[in-house]
């Protein structure tokens, strides 16, 4: 068994008084983000709890949630990551950024994920290849309980160590027809 535990996710929120940042745990009985079977992600503004157990559904306060049903491009709110980002990977998602209804980045990984769970967003992009474990672990599991779908940015397997020192990308969406379309936009490379 492997404890992955990020005390606070939005740091950089958290110290600039932006309402946006949690807490996540999530424990895994097996090798790989594949091995996460529970997680909890804790919203520390509004208290909301999310929650899963593999193979049992996700929850926000108890009550199941489930992704939304939003399979176009032009209808869809997605998330994407461009933080610190190079003139390579902001080029490569051009495409997607200017097909969405709307982009949107608030700052904290792991409770953006959980907002495509409960279908208040459509998608999550991060292709900057610095995401970590911490941040990704306990959402992961909550998108893919709620119905989610989590992919490595060329659409195979997200197949990520427990290891604190390996960074990857993902992107994470509400269904698979809004993933294929994001795939299309991304080139798949």
């Amino acid at each position: 068994m492997t404890a992955i535990f990020d005390p606070l996710d939005g740091s950089s929120n958290f110290s600039r008084g932006v309402p946006f940042y949690c807490t996540s745990a999530a424990v895994a009985d097996g090798e790989g983000l594949a091995g996460v079977g529970w997680a909890a992600v804790r919203n520390l503004v509004t208290g909301d709890v999310y929650y899963a157990e593999r193979g049992k559904g996700a929850t926000k306060n108890g009550k199941r949630i489930m992704t939304s049903g939003v399979s176009e491009l032009r209808k869809a709110i997605v998330a994407v990551d461009v933080s610190r980002a190079g003139v390579p990977t902001i080029t490569r998602l051009a495409p997607l950024i200017s097909d969405v209804r709307r982009e949107v980045h608030m700052g904290a990984n792991a409770l953006e994920l959980c907002l495509v769970a409960e279908g208040a967003t459509d998608a999550f992009v991060d292709i900057r290849g610095s995401m970590r474990i911490v941040d990704l672990a306990a959402a992961y599991l909550i998108a893919r309980e709620a119905g989610g779908v989590v992919t490595s940015p060329d659409g195979a397997e997200l197949a990520v160590p427990l290891d604190l020192k390996a960074r990857f990308s993902y992107l994470a969406s509400a269904n698979r027809a809004l993933h294929e379309a994001i795939l299309e936009k991304l080139g798949r490379a």
